[in-house]
């Protein structure tokens, strides 16, 4: 009982105020809607191809309609990755400077709640909003579920993907939106960032293989490559510096020197230009070096390796491996991002 009693004493009333202003307005209902509608129309036209496909039904029907349902679910969980990708930075990037556009930042910043509170209350709003989706496809991709083809722990699995990887985006979008006053810039960055973790390591490894496969002379001069790589590199490595010298500057007081700062940048970048260019050092460690290092950190490729053949293509393990590394690196992200969001709407309080 007197758990019960301490929930109840409680009191998030920024959280209650965001989720007022939320169910009032138009637009959550029509991102559910589209949202939706997206996965719908996607299920019917993969059982109307499933349906016309009489060529590769085996004597065992049961075993086809289990290979459908599981590459319905594949597909499903696919777009639904995309979509929140698509949706979460536009919700997230706009929490802390929207407030200064609308006027209102003053009264928030006056109030007696921790700037820990406020970002953190920003946080769950979104995330709140992230869940309404994945609960609202539930019925869409319970027909997955009917078909076959599918486990209970590889559902859980997947959902907790996407669930661990839209905190990532929020986190991402809620620190964009402390960084930068304007709201365009903050919401452009916020898809930059996303697009480069979600579609970064496919884009890096696609590029690679055309040029030393299918372009054999552009091996020769990989000028392009390399300045995909760099500016990717330091995009990559911008994103774990800022929350690490928030947390080191707080730790210990020679990082407020700015060649110390300087070189702690360096020695980011360098880690994230080598982790993307020589992938093998780090597979090497895992125990598969035929899988690139970025794709143990890539939501789409946890998705692939539990639900398709992928997974066990190259070993058994990488099925189990890929999901905890890309589970543990969103966390860990979420949990710097904040503190550099933290760090960030302080400062801006007492300006």
């Amino acid at each position: 009982m007197k758990a019960f009693a301490k929930i109840r004493n409680i009191s998030l009333p920024l959280l209650v105020q965001e989720m007022r202003i939320y169910q009032r307005g138009k637009r959550p209902y029509a991102v559910m809607l589209v949202y939706i509608l997206t996965l719908s129309i996607f299920v019917i036209v993969n059982l109307l191809f499933a349906a016309n496909d009489s060529v590769h039904r085996t004597i065992n029907e049961l075993n086809y309609m289990a290979e459908i349902g599981r590459k319905l679910f594949y597909y499903l969980s696919t777009v639904q990755m995309a979509m929140i990708a698509l949706a979460i930075p536009a919700f997230s990037s706009v929490a802390v400077n929207g407030e200064r556009e609308r006027g209102t930042f003053d009264l928030l910043a006056l109030t007696r709640l921790k700037s820990s509170s406020i970002v953190r209350q920003k946080f769950i709003t979104v995330m709140i909003a992230s869940f309404y989706l994945i609960i609202s496809s539930l019925p869409v991709m319970s027909i997955a579920f009917m078909i076959g083809g599918v486990s209970p722990g590889e559902a859980g699995i997947v959902v907790a993907v996407l669930l661990l990887s839209a905190a990532l985006f929020a986190s991402g979008g809620i620190m964009w939106s402390c960084l930068l006053k304007n709201s365009k810039s903050a919401v452009f960055a916020a898809y930059l960032g996303t697009i480069l973790f979600a579609f970064g390591p496919i884009l890096i490894e696609l590029l690679e293989n055309a040029c030393y496969m299918s372009f054999p002379e552009m091996a020769e001069n990989p000028l392009l490559l390399m300045l995909i790589l760099v500016l990717a590199g330091g995009f990559c490595a911008l994103m774990i510096y800022l929350p690490l010298l928030t947390y080191l500057r707080k730790k210990k007081d020679r990082f407020h020197n700015r060649a110390q700062a300087i070189g702690l940048f360096g020695a980011v970048y360098i880690t994230v230009v080598g982790m993307l260019t020589f992938p093998g050092i780090i597979d090497s460690l895992i125990g598969d070096q035929s899988v690139p290092f970025s794709f143990y950190i890539n939501p789409f490729a946890a998705i692939s390796a539990v639900l398709t053949e992928w997974g066990t293509y190259y070993r058994t393990d990488i099925s189990k491996w890929i999901p905890i590394c890309t589970s543990g690196f969103a966390l860990i992200f979420v949990l710097l991002l904040q503190h550099f969001s933290i760090y960030r709407f302080e400062k801006m309080r007492r300006i």
